[in-house]
């Protein structure tokens, strides 16, 4: 599995607290725990998402949390969540976690090793540092999820 870089620079809205003492479970691909999200938006990344996922067989899932606590870095806590999960088809290994974690303010790629010759990671700290982070720092969480999975489809689609 490929570990990216980590983008640490944008305003929070406030959100509802989330229970950290155990780690989320998934709800589907889009697990927006940080609720950044509309549900209307939702909807529309989740079936970005299904449609992505029935086109390639990649799975593409995304995260928003409050906080990684009790994690420092936001890359143990992507590892351990991406392997629990089971994000990707098993023997493939081609899956894709895009994450959020609105206090620590660091978002993170995590690629499958089935990926990684395709999704490097100079490609990611692109997406990240041009297709996320600015939108993260004005506030348009819908925007920056969605430019990150575009960017992230895209690639993988011209490969």
């Amino acid at each position: 599995m490929i570990v990216l870089g980590t983008i640490q620079v944008w305003q929070v809205k406030p959100s509802r607290s989330q229970n950290n003492n155990q780690s989320p479970q998934p709800v589907g691909l889009i697990n927006d725990f940080g609720h950044l999200l509309t549900d209307e938006q939702n909807r529309v990344l989740t079936a970005k998402a299904a449609e992505f996922e029935k086109r390639t067989t990649v799975q593409l899932a995304v995260l928003t949390v409050e906080t990684i606590s009790p994690y420092s870095t936001i890359e143990p806590y992507a590892t351990e969540l991406f392997n629990q999960w089971g994000i990707g088809q098993q023997g493939k290994n081609n899956g894709l976690l895009l994450l959020v974690a609105i206090k620590e303010r660091q978002v993170r790629i995590e690629v499958g090793r089935g990926l990684e010759s395709t999704l490097t990671d100079a490609k990611c700290k692109e997406i990240l540092q041009t297709q996320v982070s600015p939108f993260l720092r004005a506030g348009d969480y819908f925007r920056a999820l969605q430019n990150g999975m575009d960017a992230m489809i895209n690639i993988i689609e011209q490969h």
